[in-house]
């Protein structure tokens, strides 16, 4: 094969990794994330970037995407378990002050 060949498809697998990453990291508004790793590492950089979690979540009132770190849903405004599914102490007081 030419060398003019191979860049070219190496060119035009990276565009469609690339675009591929971009869709798939999409929802959860990591798209430029999945854009370059599609991008650098091609077929590769795609199924790395499907197993990463990104250090995000499901809301499980509203079911948006929200940092793993949320207290409170920035979406619905609802409190958020924390990983352990427990609420966090302010979420706790204020319920225990409604149950009076």
């Amino acid at each position: 094969m030419n060398m003019e060949i191979i860049i070219a498809l190496a060119v035009i697998v990276g565009a469609m990794s690339g675009a591929a990453g971009f869709v798939v990291g999409w929802r959860d508004g990591r798209g430029l994330e999945g854009l370059l790793l599609g991008t650098i590492l091609g077929p590769l950089g795609l199924i790395l970037f499907a197993f990463m979690d990104g250090g995000r979540r499901e809301c499980p009132t509203c079911f948006e995407i929200i940092d793993v770190r949320a207290k409170r849903c920035g979406h619905c405004g609802e409190a958020v378990p924390s990983e352990a599914g427990e609420l966090n102490a302010e979420t706790q007081t204020a319920q225990s002050g409604q149950g009076e």
